[in-house]
């Protein structure tokens, strides 16, 4: 068995009648940043599964992002 590739979060707004992607901020980057708990985007998308494709990026970016926030364990200058 291979490992399973977890989706990205792709709702479908009726009002709106677009997608949008959704992912919760962790908390020890909302600690950081503020009081952001969920960060979404609108992707310019009219199915459900472009914007499942194009949502991998979009979240690629958003955990980057995090990454540059988080503090980074400290070094043993050698």
């Amino acid at each position: 068995m291979g490992r399973v590739a977890r989706m990205p979060f792709v709702y479908y707004d009726k009002q709106k009648k677009r997608y949008f992607v959704e992912r919760r901020v962790p908390p020890d980057v909302q600690a950081i940043i503020g009081r952001v708990k969920v960060k979404h985007v609108f992707p310019q998308a009219v199915d459900h599964a472009t914007a499942n494709d194009l949502s991998f990026g979009i979240v690629k970016r958003w955990e980057a992002e995090w990454d540059r926030v988080r503090p980074q364990p400290k070094r043993i200058p050698w």
